[in-house]
């Protein structure tokens, strides 16, 4: 599993660095699952404390399952799940960031994790200069 997951972790790594080093936000919504991937990504700051921070989205288990169940077209089918959340390292206490509840409406979500990354109030993620790329562009 892994093996296949190593270049496109390294791409995801590479564009985030390029964010960075052009002095823009950037947002990777991807399933770095393990803490090796974790590692990986963090590879794209400059070392200064805060530079990547991770989101880790929690949920019920019900919850997650309906949400992947009302996705069309996505890769990620509901039989995967047990799966993912087996595979899943959740965020070390040392690792940069923090949980967010995904039991909210969608623009919640976004504004609780905007909050914790020390964002504008009420601030778009466009208008907070974030730049975003899915998963599946490269995957």
């Amino acid at each position: 599993m892994d093996d296949d997951r190593w270049p496109w972790l390294n791409g995801i790594r590479d564009w985030f660095a390029k964010e960075l080093a052009a002095g823009r936000s950037a947002v990777v919504p991807c399933s770095a699952l393990r803490r090796s991937y974790r590692d990986l990504l963090e590879t794209a700051g400059d070392g200064t404390a805060g530079t990547v921070q991770f989101v880790h989205l929690t949920g019920s288990y019900d919850l997650l399952r309906e949400r992947i169940q009302g996705r069309a077209g996505h890769f990620m089918k509901p039989e995967m799940l047990d799966s993912q959340l087996a595979a899943l390292e959740p965020l070390g206490d040392d690792e940069p960031g923090f949980a967010v509840d995904i039991t909210p409406r969608p623009d919640q979500i976004v504004e609780e994790a905007l909050r914790l990354l020390g964002e504008p109030a009420g601030a778009p993620a466009t208008e907070a200069g974030i730049q975003a790329r899915t998963e599946h562009e490269d995957h």
